[in-house]
């Protein structure tokens, strides 16, 4: 009996222990959160609490938190990636939660929508009266659903989806702001329509990146929130593959009609998730400023200049305006003619090229921008002595060495009258960036060398069938319109097979080039293995196709050029992307036989980033002395890793690379000094940028 007395008292004590100390009751509550329908530019790195009562006015949980309808409410949110949110807290059962999302740029400051920082009203599944989130808790630990903030001033549910969620499908929700186009003025919502995304499989089908994935909508919001425009897309979960990487760009339609794309930054980008690839859920992608460009400040009004040597273009006999050819710049306002089209007229007065446009746009906004020739039409005509064989079409591009054969650039500056700097030092610029002085005018035997052997190594070529000496057929793809012109030939994708007589590797073909013709030459390198083609390089940015230039054998600036009949261009080697190019001959200074004016590769640097400070973007030259592992990364002042913008084998030569504010996980970072490292087993080299917003 004395030990069931015991027993009794035992548990009397324990009931009255828990009792009187309910921590042993207590459950683990997690709440996860996305702020993609925030009316505001919230980014991961600003504040997302939960603030409310317990009960019937209580404030103090389990665990040392409390929550209030104030600031000092402890549950504060921690950012998981992106727009989405997650905290993990203590309640104890049969609690209840009144809580709502608050979001600002810190615990003071909150977004300008709904209601400074808080959101709308909800319904709650419970039925509890009210226009609150309410939480009623039950004796196991639990995971909330995801639950969006309520950016409207109508009441939702409190679990509602800005998107329809299907069970064959998996939603991607996309979002932009367009404020800064808006403030200057660029971008007119009434007729510039539709906006959206486009790009590749596998939410684009065809590949194309030719029509929006989506058109979206814009948000009924004011101030700077009125710059955003969202929507989503359903896409069958049957064609998602875990692991693809979905690559895209935002563009709207000038006046309804064409394409204005993001220019100044690098492709948007995200993985397919194994859970996206089942359908297991649905996404948000952050949101972004279109094209990088932050509003703020005051628009500058300026007048923007460009001059322009067509001289080289007319030598060639590929520009006549007499003949009802005429010179535009495409990119500033666009890139579709006659609609975007900045007409390049000659000065006779000046004896120039001149192109005059105004602008109201921020200090440091990029204008990227190529120049284009439009024929008449008898140069398209076969039966027409004006006819020019070869012509792609009524319009032909310019692929500037200047630039690897990508845009042309120009930053603003606080100026009411500005200029681009011309090509080479000049006070103009050339077209395709050849001067007068690099048109060649003899017949001249041109021999290609191309160093094949890193074709072969899987840690160089790693995402490609490896090229097999003596079996596969390798060969030159040019893409250098004007040359191919002056030969009669197809302006791109002309090829000459190259072959490798002696077994050593460096594979070279010769071909005859009748005069006149240009000196500068674009190209790729192909192989064929297995009925599978190879070509590197390619796409739109620096790097995507070699250039070598053609040496003269004597000059004098503003006298005589001569050149070899013969020219044995330097070797150069197969790479599979970021192609590197040759410094041009200098025709500012005196060149004569055994100069050699080409700089060697046989030492590293890493240029300054360029502009610095910057915003939206910055380019970052740097110069491999050997063959070698590069990486470039950038890093915060704390020595965190931001971004990495190069991880690859490279030759020897001269490359660039553009970092547009970014992290690694594609959000946009804060304003302040990073640092960029080049680093290779032969040479670290550290320098400072600045990114202003």
């Amino acid at each position: 009996m004395k030990n069931h007395s015991m027993n009794r008292l035992l548990l009397i004590g324990l009931v009255l222990l828990i009792s009187a100390f309910p921590l042993f009751a207590q459950i683990d509550v997690t709440v996860r959160f996305n702020s993609a329908t925030v009316g505001d530019t919230l980014t991961p790195d600003h504040f997302v609490q939960m603030r409310g009562e317990l009960n019937a006015g209580g404030s103090e949980l389990p665990g040392g938190n409390s929550i209030t309808w104030e600031n000092t409410s402890t549950l504060v949110m921690e950012n998981v990636g992106g727009d989405y949110w997650s905290l993990t807290f203590q309640m104890m059962p049969d609690d209840t939660l009144f809580y709502k999302f608050w979001t600002g740029f810190d615990e003071n400051t909150g977004t300008s929508v709904v209601w400074d920082g808080w959101e709308g009203g909800l319904t709650n599944p419970d039925g509890v009266a009210g226009d609150n989130r309410v939480l009623i808790t039950g004796d196991q630990d639990t995971t909330l659903a995801l639950q969006f903030y309520n950016g409207s001033t109508s009441a939702v549910d409190q679990y509602y989806r800005p998107y329809v969620e299907h069970e064959d499908s998996t939603a991607f929700y996309f979002r932009v702001n367009m404020a800064a186009l808006l403030q200057s003025e660029e971008f007119d919502p009434e007729v510039d329509v539709p906006v959206g995304p486009q790009g590749s499989a596998p939410l684009d089908p065809t590949d194309s990146w030719a029509d929006p994935i989506v058109e979206l909508e814009r948000e009924a919001t004011e101030g700077v929130a009125a710059g955003f425009w969202s929507g989503y897309v359903n896409v069958a979960t049957a064609d998602l593959t875990a692991g693809a990487t979905q690559n895209y760009k935002f563009v709207y339609a000038p006046d309804g009609t064409g394409e204005a794309w993001e220019d100044n930054i690098s492709n948007r980008w995200f993985d397919i998730s194994a859970d996206l690839a089942s359908g297991a859920h649905d996404t948000t992608l952050h949101w972004g400023y279109f094209d990088g460009r932050a509003p703020g400040g005051t628009p500058i009004n300026t007048t923007l200049t460009w001059l322009v040597d067509p001289g080289a273009l007319q030598d060639l006999g590929f520009f006549d305006r007499a003949l009802g050819d005429h010179l535009y710049i495409l990119g500033p306002n666009g890139w579709t003619i006659p609609d975007n089209a900045i007409e390049v007229v000659f000065q006779p007065l000046l004896q120039q090229w001149v192109a005059s446009e105004d602008f109201s746009r921020f200090e440091g906004d990029v204008l990227q921008y190529k120049y284009v020739v439009v024929y008449d039409s008898s140069r398209i005509d076969t039966l027409h002595e004006n006819y020019i064989p070869g012509l792609p079409g009524i319009e032909l591009w310019e692929e500037p060495s200047v630039t690897e054969g990508s845009n042309r650039t120009y930053a603003i500056i606080d100026a009411e009258e500005q200029a681009p700097e011309g090509d080479f030092g000049y006070d103009f610029q050339f077209y395709s960036s050849i001067p007068p002085e690099g048109v060649v005018d003899i017949d001249m035997s041109v021999t290609f060398n191309i160093d094949m052997e890193p074709a072969t190594d899987p840690e160089v070529n790693d995402s490609n069938p490896l090229f097999r000496p003596g079996v596969d057929t390798a060969y030159l793809y040019f893409e250098s319109p004007i040359l191919m012109l002056t030969q009669e030939l197809p302006a791109y994708e002309h090829t000459v097979e190259l072959s490798d007589i002696d077994g050593d590797g460096i594979y070279s073909a010769t071909m005859e080039f009748v005069q006149p013709f240009p000196y500068q030459i674009g190209y790729r390198v192909g192989y064929t293995t297995d009925d599978v083609d190879v070509i590197n390089g390619g796409g739109v940015e620096a790097g995507r196709r070699y250039y070598q230039f053609i040496q003269p054998q004597f000059h004098v600036p503003g006298g005589e050029t001569t050149w070899f009949d013969e020219f044995n261009l330097r070797t150069i080697a197969w790479v599979p992307f970021e192609l590197p190019s040759e410094i041009p001959p200098d025709f500012s200074q005196e060149l004569a036989v055994g100069d050699d004016p080409v700089e060697t590769p046989n030492d590293w640097y890493l240029a300054e980033g360029y502009p610095n400070p910057f915003n939206p973007s910055a380019t970052i030259s740097y110069k491999v002395g050997a063959r070698s592992n590069v990486t470039v990364k950038v890093y915060s002042v704390l020595g965190q890793e931001v971004r990495t913008l190069v991880n690859t084998a490279k030759a020897p030569g001269v490359y660039r690379t553009v970092w547009n504010g970014l992290d690694n996980s594609g959000s946009p970072v804060a304003s302040g000094l990073y640092f960029i490292r080049l680093s290779s087993p032969e040479y670290t080299k550290v320098r400072k940028i600045t990114l202003l917003r």
